[in-house]
């Protein structure tokens, strides 16, 4: 008997699901065995895997059984092989604050009036051009050591 797709999507004439086999697969389904047991129960009718047994189970609306339950751990112990931990170390003391500096006595002096041992940090806002710099006494460099400071911002993990 020759059958087209049209007449018989399911082809139920190439089935290994007999009557007997889903008998015997509802009676082991409601005895509680798993699909792996029913599959290896199963296995001398034909190519009967764990999947075939999943899949009929959900096409004859079988009862579902209950969500697995996670397994319960056993408490952690440790192992340990008779050498103790050494003891551990005490935390570093953190090293001084440096100190502040106090801003210098400014004399606010115009660029023409700079002398080379005077500083010049430019007063005033970043958009305003510099009329006036701080003009304290600097110690050979081109800042004094307040504005040094402030123009070498040391980097992130870097000393």
């Amino acid at each position: 008997m020759r059958l087209t797709y049209l007449d018989n999507r399911r082809n139920i004439f190439n089935t290994l699901w007999t009557d007997a086999l889903v008998e015997r697969l509802t009676a082991l389904w409601v005895e509680g065995y798993s699909a792996s047991q029913i599959a290896d129960e199963l296995k001398g009718h034909g190519r009967i895997t764990r999947s075939a047994v999943i899949g009929k189970v959900h096409r004859l609306n079988l009862p579902a059984r209950k969500p697995r339950q996670p397994a319960r751990r056993k408490p952690y112990t440790r192992r340990g092989n008779g050498v103790p931990k050494p003891p551990t170390p005490p935390p570093r003391p953190r090293p001084p604050e440096p100190p502040q500096l106090v801003p210098p006595h400014m004399r606010e002096l115009p660029l023409f009036k700079l002398k080379p041992q005077h500083c010049r940090w430019p007063l005033g806002g970043f958009l305003e051009v510099a009329k006036k710099f701080c003009a304290a006494d600097t110690e050979g460099e081109v800042y004094c050591p307040f504005h040094m400071r402030m123009a070498r911002v040391p980097m992130k993990g870097m000393r």
